[in-house]
């Protein structure tokens, strides 16, 4: 493999067919291709940290993911991973399930992309909503544009000292 890394599993591919058999890698080196880049295929990466703090700092150093994936029990590890990780969606325990939830949105952040799309979401990120407005024909709204009355100066002036 590249730059020291090792198969540990799958590794099967098909240029024909567009195929890419589930695969993982170990030993990556933090230079490789496959590390720098976002990964849109069936290959996980398996990392060593000392901690789980060392991950988030690593981690932080890169793009924003399109997808977070945290595996965990711990409410308190959830809630550190989560906050302190940006990316398009994250997701707890699972993989793939927020894309097809109709109610939650789906988009990237910085590199990863921009907008959401799905329901709603996705209407209002590609759509441009325009205000418009046509004033009445009796409107009171004249009554306060300048150039201001001597009897309008006086109501605002009395107005305006009941209350200071």
């Amino acid at each position: 493999m590249n730059k020291g890394a090792s198969l540990e599993y799958g590794g099967q591919f098909d240029d024909e067919y567009h195929y890419i058999s589930p695969t993982i890698l170990s030993n990556i080196s933090s230079t490789s291709d496959i590390y720098q880049e976002e990964i849109f295929g069936p290959i996980l990466l398996l990392m060593n940290y000392k901690s789980i703090q060392d991950a988030i700092w690593d981690l932080q150093k890169k793009p924003k993911p399109l997808a977070l994936y945290i595996f965990s029990d711990s409410k308190k590890e959830i809630s550190n991973i989560h906050e302190s990780l940006q990316a398009g969606s994250t997701c707890v325990n699972d993989v793939l399930i927020q894309y097809f939830h109709p109610n939650l949105p789906m988009g990237g952040v910085n590199q990863s992309g921009f907008g959401s799309s799905h329901g709603v979401f996705g209407f209002k990120s590609f759509s441009h909503e325009r205000a418009f407005l046509k004033q009445g024909l009796f409107s009171f709204l004249p009554m306060v544009y300048p150039p201001y009355s001597s009897t309008f100066k006086k109501s605002i002036i009395e107005f305006v000292s009941r209350y200071i």
